[in-house]
């Protein structure tokens, strides 16, 4: 069986590094920042920068943008507290956190 090279690289798991703002970008498959803090209410936009369909869903449901295409964006609303992980459904290594106060 041949095997092929991967130019695919596995990012590691958010940082614990929270930054403030509204707004995570997607691209070389990462959400930047992969961990981002907010308020209760707040209108959370995702923004696909990279050449591949990705989505943000919510490991509890709380949110999904469903699928995003190059350069599609999708505004959610964080309505509960907590740390709220969430991942790209078609790259489930892709991993970031919403902190949300």
């Amino acid at each position: 069986m041949e095997t092929f090279p991967t130019t695919e690289t596995k990012p590691a798991a958010p940082t614990g590094d929270a930054k403030s703002g509204d707004e995570v970008d997607i691209k070389d498959f990462k959400f930047v920042p992969d961990m981002i803090k907010v308020k209760k209410g707040t209108k959370l936009t995702f923004t696909n920068s990279d050449s591949a369909g990705h989505t943000a869903t919510a490991d509890d449901d709380s949110f999904d943008t469903e699928a995003l295409d190059q350069g599609d964006k999708k505004t959610v609303t964080i309505t509960k507290a907590g740390e709220i992980p969430y991942i790209c459904d078609f790259h489930p290594y892709m991993k970031g956190t919403v902190v949300v106060e």
